[in-house]
């Protein structure tokens, strides 16, 4: 053992144990400064094994930790020249995975009072079982700050020291190792009082460091100043232990502010107690004057795939990587779950983006139709063509949707579909005539030159079309006793009869927008041609202009045929069944099928269609919806999450728990991804910026417009033609003709 630092930890008052930490002071007023945040699962553990790397090297420059408290913000930095803080915030990530490290400017005020903070011992260590006691002090002092008062507490760490054995006497030391002062503080060649040599074992046998600690303060006056730092002391002296003191001493503000070393380093403190004084926030629950811990960051699986689809790049401090899918655990299907404005679209628009620029067929369903338009505005130029918009809001030349064309399909599948969807969104008010009146009307609808929707009404209330209908009905045994008794009954009891019906038919019925798009007989776009061509589908569904239950009508008509299209696939074998990517935002009102969801889950992987399914929270799912969505999405990215679901969750992990999933921040995700067809735990993630907008939004409408859309009023003529009656100019003519003034 060195004889002269045991001078100094006896006293420090002797010749030969100060020339040991005198040394020429420097400056660190070019320094480059790192904020750090924490989250909840910081320990006090890791925080000492981080600071104890630092006391290994032993030829490390000089550091500097603050805390600084202004304008009712509060904020942790850490400070060094620029080299030796990059290689520091990698250490600390690797030791303290909780905490995160963004660069930043550090501004303190330019005038104010500064002070020293001094211990009346170096013998005797700090308590270093009052780590969290001692931040949340310190924090409630720099939480009563004034609007421009500020306090910066400075730890500026210096010359790393060794651990160094204390003897039981002075005897045991090498021969004219120490001083008459240190052979006082010893013992002068008796053995070391028991106390005194346990205290100074607790203090020096472990290694620590030189340091400097600072209280600097910006106040309208000194005293108010003073006051402040007392406050702050008061926070540190939880750490006194038995004859051990802080005091405070006055020093220069500007040293602090330019971060300058001293003459002489007042302090040893070993790794303990160094942790311990950093105050940084290793406790449960919120600490005064801190934002809500951040959420606990975990590490994907290295399993999961680093290119392809990719969903997010890695949070996880030292981890520069991407969380992607590949398309074939894509179409194993997605579920994103997230209240409004945590990210959801910006997710969705960059797995869309990439969809498009990879040559892929392409659906999105989605309620406002903003989303729709940053999509059209990041369109690749191979692809404007494939670009179809089906939005219910074109007032010229909509793209037509007709849910009865069978094409290659069974009448009676296309016609039960489409059962499904009224009764989808009409289950609270479904009985036995609806499904009766409806089901019969479609059946004989089905497979007619002019069947549409908006004909159904008209053939429930035209007797002369209802006549020419029924007379080329093919099935007769099945329908014609249901027409029989229909045309039986009065008109007024006809009336009551399809009342409930008509309710339900005149969300299209009343628009005659949406009644142009589903009046088309002949689309010039068939769904079929997402996967036959690979089409780029965008369907805008104006909630807000046609209201929900249209909206609802028209998105479940959409994925209706396109899961008619999809089942088409079975009979093109499984290796030239290329990935279809369809995307439903806020998809529980659009799923209305007459198969169970699970089954539609499980064979639209078979058929090579992913599923991504996004919503705001897991009460807007009936029990079999969300049970389905659950078991067969294999992949989930989670956002910010609400207390119900995010308990929710959390039970499917044991690695987070629902206080996670409520603190992520805007665009932060928990991305469980299915790899290799396998489903793994929860990683943090951040989603992708989406990229830079490429074509006109302007310009790609009017390509689908002209491509693939039809005149609204020759729609209008063509359905009044149907019915055998001259066409309505102001676009409402169908159904009975109006009765003749007299």
């Amino acid at each position: 053992m060195n004889g002269a630092e045991l001078v100094v930890l006896a006293g420090g008052a002797s010749t030969v144990g100060a020339a040991s930490w005198m040394l020429r002071p420097g400056s660190l007023e070019d320094a480059a400064f790192t904020r750090l945040d924490f989250g909840r699962d910081l320990v006090s553990s890791s925080v000492e094994a981080f600071v104890r790397s630092l006391a290994a090297e032993r030829r490390q420059a000089p550091l500097v930790f603050e805390l600084s408290g202004q304008a009712g913000k509060v904020e942790y930095r850490v400070g060094a020249t620029p080299p030796v803080l990059a290689t520091l915030t990698d250490r600390l990530e690797a030791f303290c995975p909780a905490v995160t490290t963004s660069p930043m400017t550090r501004r303190l005020p330019k005038d104010g009072w500064g002070w020293s903070v001094r211990l009346e011992t170096a013998n005797r260590a700090l308590r270093t079982d009052q780590g969290e006691v001692a931040a949340r002090s310190v924090l409630s002092a720099l939480g009563r700050l004034a609007t421009k008062e500020s306090v910066t507490v400075q730890w500026l760490v210096g010359p790393r020291l060794p651990a160094v054995a204390v003897p039981n006497s002075v005897d045991e030391l090498p021969s004219g190792s120490i001083t008459q002062h240190g052979r006082q503080v010893v013992g002068g060649g008796r053995p070391v009082d028991g106390e005194r040599r346990r205290a100074l074992r607790d203090k020096v046998t472990q290694p620590g460091f030189r340091a400097v600690a600072r209280i600097a303060v910006s106040a309208g006056s000194r005293s108010r100043a003073k006051e402040l730092a007392l406050a702050v002391l008061g926070g540190l002296r939880v750490l006194e232990g038995a004859g051990v003191k802080m005091t405070l001493v006055p020093c220069s503000y500007r040293r602090i502010v330019q971060v300058r070393e001293p003459w002489a380093w007042p302090l040893r403190l070993n790794v303990e107690e160094l942790a311990g004084l950093l105050c940084w926030p290793t406790g449960d629950g919120p600490f005064p004057g801190l934002p809500q811990a951040r959420s606990r960051l975990l590490a994907a699986s290295s399993s999961v795939a680093r290119s392809g689809r990719v969903v997010a790049e890695s949070r996880m401090p030292g981890e520069r990587r991407t969380l992607a899918l590949s398309a074939t655990d894509s179409l194993l299907h997605t579920h994103c779950l997230g209240p409004t404005g945590v990210g959801k679209s910006t997710l969705l628009l960059g797995l869309i983006c990439q969809d498009m620029a990879a040559g892929r067929g392409v659906v999105v369903i989605e309620p406002k139709g903003d989303l729709i338009d940053d999509v059209l505005a990041r369109v690749p130029r191979d692809r404007l063509d494939d670009v179809v918009v089906l939005d219910p809001t074109d007032a010229e030349r909509p793209v037509g949707l007709n849910p009865l064309r069978v094409g290659a399909a069974v009448p009676e599948l296309v016609a039960d579909q489409v059962l499904a969807v009224f009764h989808g969104l009409y289950r609270d008010n479904w009985g036995p005539r609806t499904q009766d009146i409806l089901h019969a009307g479609l059946l004989s609808l089905v497979g007619r030159d002019e069947a549409c929707l908006p004909m159904l009404p008209v053939l429930l209330t035209n007797a002369a079309y209802r006549r020419r209908v029924i007379g080329g009905l093919e099935d007769r045994v099945a329908l014609g006793p249901f027409w029989s008794w229909y045309d039986s009954i009065s008109e007024e009891q006809r009336q009551q009869v399809i009342a409930p019906v008509m309710n339900k038919l005149r969300p299209f019925l009343l628009r005659p927008r949406l009644r142009a798009v589903l009046g088309q007989t002949r689309p010039a776009f068939a769904l079929s041609e997402v996967f036959t061509e690979r089409k780029i589908l965008l369907v805008s569904l104006a909630k807000g202009t046609l209201g929900s239950e249209a909206a609802g009508l028209l998105g479940s008509l959409v994925f209706s045929q396109l899961w008619q299209a999809t089942q088409a696939r079975s009979a093109i074998e499984a290796r030239r069944r290329h990935p279809v990517m369809c995307f439903i935002d806020e998809f529980q009102d659009y799923l209305h099928l007459p198969t169970d969801l699970s089954d539609v889950l499980a064979q639209a992987r078979g058929l090579g269609l992913g599923l991504t399914l996004a919503h705001q929270h897991l009460a807007q799912l009936t029990p079999s919806v969300r049970q389905a969505v659950l078991a067969n999405a294999r992949s989930r990215v989670c956002f910010q999450l609400g207390s119900d679901d995010a308990h929710a969750v959390a039970k499917t992990t044991t690695r987070l728990d629902a206080e996670d999933f409520m603190g992520l921040e805007r665009f932060e995700v928990y991305a469980s991804l299915a790899a290799g067809g396998q489903i793994t735990d929860f990683g943090s993630g951040r989603t992708i910026a989406p990229p830079a907008s490429i074509s006109d939004p302007r310009v790609v409408r009017r390509r689908s417009r002209e491509r693939y859309g039809q005149d609204r009023q020759a729609v209008e003529d063509q359905l009044a033609d149907a019915v055998g009656q001259p066409p309505d100019k102001g676009g409402n003519g169908i159904g009975q003709r109006p009765r003749r003034q007299s």
